[in-house]
Formats: structure tokens, sequence, C-alpha cells
């Protein structure tokens, strides 16, 4: 959340961005990589951002009450 906000992103190319540098350190260290990881990158960052979004527009709906 704290890239998104400071650099203006959209939660899915943030978290994407962050990610792909932990498999890039990963790599880099000899750590374990698998067809997991990438899954979580594609996956996981359009859901978060897409729910976020939805959690968002309640939560604005509940504050204006």
């Amino acid at each position: 959340m704290c890239i998104k906000e400071h650099f203006h992103l959209s939660i899915t190319f943030a978290k994407t961005l962050v990610e792909a540098i932990g498999i890039v350190l990963a790599l880099l260290l000899g750590g374990p990589v698998g067809i997991g990881t990438f899954l979580m990158i594609v996956i996981f960052g359009p859901c978060i951002d897409f729910f976020y979004q939805i959690a968002e527009h309640f939560y604005q709906r509940i504050s204006r009450a």
C-alpha cells in the first residue's frame, strides 16, 4: 500500500513490481522459484486490486452514513 500511495500506482502494478523484485533476489541468492511463484504474481495482484475496489466502495458508503 505504501508503494501504491507514494508512487501513485495501481495495487496490481505495485504488487507485481514487489513480487518481481523478490523473484530476482530469490534467483540471485539461489532460493526456490517455481510455477507457484509466478502464478502468485499473475493471479494475486489483480484479485487484490479487484476486491480492494469493492471494499473501498463499501467503506465509502458506510462512512457517509
